[in-house]
């Protein structure tokens, strides 16, 4: 079951222009009847062309807008886009968005919209809610990740993910209401819920976080906006914008709050390994690693180049050389030894101008290889054997 928009939040819009009505001025009508004879086209309208369109000026539009007391025109135009979302169904509201351009164009108008809600939603996010998220996180002994219907890849893409980074993260399986409670029998003050519900939202959803709030677990909720009712139960409210005109709602604004989410526990909670790689290590204590792989391809690079001419720092222990660059410009160096297909790294950004980087941590075979194209290099700038 999906929570429904009640038919008084659909028709609000309609109902404010049908009460002030009387009071408008034969312009303000004009725009009144035209915006509920043609709301899904007025949608897409900026104030300036719906004024065209019916035939008065921006201000006039502007001011509609206030009389009907919302904050000037981006205030109207939301409540046109609520009034839009609730009255078509999505392929109705494809055929709106989508009807009026060519197949060759759909391409970048989708994209630039997924940009446009990502833009929005790192202007309107807010900060310190993000942040005491990332702690929520880091704290809970357990973490429930909860998302329905198209929200259920979000829920697995963030369980997966912060499961690499935690110590006990379940996605809950959400086939049937009563595996959701069964799944949340052990929920507690400790824990934490994050649940994941866009438009239409799920009753499934909001009853597992209630669930999870009457056992006094932290809530967390990703939705689209601060009158969702995934905020009843929840303390910490992340938005992210996914509203679109077609067939499917836009996630990728969802998509890249969870994304931070995960890098920010990454790199914030974790100075030590997660438990998995620890055990990893604890395994491989007593293994012990060849160096003499390396060390040979040490002395092969080493001793070869410096035959050639070049002058060489040796290596004690890292697994890249350093060389001289012949005219003391390691940029310039860089660039010819790209003509002999030989990939080096000016060195300047790692503290050593004048000098190239060269890494050894490759096969045997491939130093052998690259020994030709190095001699090449060195006659090219006349080095001495």
């Amino acid at each position: 079951m999906e929570i429904e928009t009640t038919e008084n939040n659909i028709n609000e819009l309609i109902s404010r222009i049908d009460a002030r009505y009387g009071k408008m001025s034969k312009g303000q009508k004009r725009l009144a009847d035209y915006v509920k004879g043609n709301y899904d086209k007025a949608v897409f309208l900026t104030a300036a062309k719906l004024g065209e369109i019916v035939g008065v000026s921006e201000s006039t539009v502007v001011r509609f807008a206030t009389q009907l007391g919302y904050s000037g025109y981006p205030g109207f135009q939301k409540a046109l886009e609520e009034l839009v979302r609730n009255k078509l169904n999505s392929i109705q509201r494809m055929e709106v968005t989508y009807g009026r351009i060519s197949q060759s164009e759909i391409l970048e108008t989708v994209l630039q919209s997924d940009i446009e809600k990502i833009k929005l939603t790192l202007g309107a996010i807010d900060h310190a809610a993000f942040n005491l998220a990332i702690d929520t996180i880091l704290n809970a002994r357990r973490i429930y990740v909860v998302g329905i219907r198209s929200c259920a890849p979000l829920a697995s893409f963030m369980g997966f993910y912060l499961n690499l980074v935690c110590e006990d993260v379940v996605t809950v399986n959400t086939n049937s209401s009563s595996e959701i409670f069964e799944q949340l029998i052990r929920i507690g003050e400790k824990d934490v819920i994050i649940g994941i519900s866009f438009p239409r939202y799920s009753m499934r959803t909001l009853k597992a976080l209630e669930f999870a709030s009457n056992r006094k677990a932290k809530v967390i909720t990703l939705t689209d906006s601060v009158n969702s009712p995934m905020n009843l139960y929840s303390s910490c409210n992340l938005i992210a914008k996914s509203d679109m005109a077609s067939i499917v709602d836009s996630l990728v604004a969802p998509l890249s709050v969870i994304n931070a989410l995960v890098v920010a526990n990454r790199c914030i909670g974790y100075i030590n390994a997660p438990s998995l790689f620890q055990l990893v290590v604890a395994d491989c204590l007593d293994v012990k690693t060849d160096v003499e792989f390396y060390d040979r391809n040490r002395k092969l690079l080493y001793e070869s180049m410096k035959a050639m001419g070049f002058e060489c720092v040796k290596p004690e222990g890292a697994f890249y050389m350093l060389v001289k660059a012949p005219t003391g410009d390691d940029a310039e160096f860089s660039a010819e030894a790209k003509k002999f297909n030989l990939l080096i790294v000016p060195a300047t950004s790692f503290g050593c101008p004048g000098y190239v980087r060269m890494a050894y941590c490759v096969s045997n075979e491939m130093i052998h290889r690259a020994l030709p194209a190095l001699q090449k290099l060195a006659d090219h700038y006349g080095l001495k054997k």
